[in-house]
């Protein structure tokens, strides 16, 4: 991508940033690139093999300035890291590439990622600059973006809790999606402090539990849809369905989807006293 090329040569010549972070090819695989010189920067690609979510990676940059290339759906970590006072605007270039899916890397015919499916966010709600896409549009499938938890809902109770149980039997704390997910940039995790210990840290049915069901609860009103704590996920564990639940309850208890303005308060950093909630077809103050 030319276009691409030219703006992170730019941004390194003109010395507005130190590093541009974005994707590149070695040995047939999209893996993230740092490119710190203008020569370097021929490297740089974007296709729907770029499934990484680059934003994770201002986790060791929160000082610098630097250029991050980003999907629509990455870029909504910027707004959130924003509103959490964790990075200054200024500091970071965002380059914005229009985007039209990714692939799936756990399946076989490499069909679009699931989270592609509902996605209306081809072009970041933040940026610097944008990349235009160069090839063919598909725009996303129409239809309610929750039913596939509204399916899950109506199961008994028992027959969730089995789905649950024994898909968390299967984690191996390797704590993968944790790593993956730029919502997680805690210096010290609940999970590594042992005095107290808050959380079993050998995998077992209930330690594994407790780490996947805090996870969640942490990242109400925070997650993005990023996915990536799925794909990273070595077990497969089905991580955005339990997202997706509490992302479902921020919608309709608050009307509130993470990312979406930098300039607005997340929904667990806002109060109003006025307002009524409705949960259980009880309404609430």
């Amino acid at each position: 991508m030319k276009e691409l090329i030219d703006k992170a040569k730019e941004l390194l010549k003109e010395k507005k940033v130190e590093t541009v972070i974005g994707y590149r090819e070695i040995r047939g695989c999209v893996v993230p690139a740092y490119v710190d010189s203008p020569c370097d920067a021929d490297c740089l690609i974007f296709d729907k093999r770029c499934v990484y979510n680059l934003a994770n990676y201002l986790k060791w940059f929160k000082n610098k300035n630097v250029a991050l290339v980003l999907k629509g759906c990455d870029a909504k970590s910027i707004n959130v890291w924003l509103q959490e006072f964790q990075i200054k605007r200024e500091n970071i270039f965002i380059i914005g590439v229009e985007c039209y899916g990714v692939m799936n890397e756990k399946s076989a015919d490499a069909g679009l990622s699931d989270k592609c499916g509902h996605c209306e966010a081809h072009v970041p709600n933040i940026y610097d600059a944008v990349i235009k896409h160069q090839g063919d549009k598909k725009e996303s499938v129409q239809g309610e973006p929750f039913k596939d938890i509204q399916e899950f809902e109506k199961l008994p109770h028992d027959e969730r809790w089995d789905f649950w149980k024994k898909q968390f039997e299967k984690c191996i704390k390797c704590y993968a999606c944790r790593e993956i997910c730029p919502m997680c940039y805690c210096k010290e995790c609940i999970v590594e402090r042992n005095i107290p210990q808050w959380i079993m840290s050998s995998p077992s049915v209930k330690g594994n539990f407790e780490w996947n069901m805090v996870r969640a609860f942490h990242l109400a009103g925070r997650c993005v849809e990023c996915g990536e704590c799925e794909r990273a996920c070595p077990v497969n564990i089905p991580l955005m369905k339990l997202n997706k639940k509490l992302i479902k309850e921020m919608k309709e208890l608050f009307d509130y989807s993470a990312g979406q303005k930098e300039d607005v308060k997340s929904a667990i950093d806002d109060f109003y006293p006025e307002k009524d909630i409705k949960i259980d077809d009880k309404m609430i103050r």
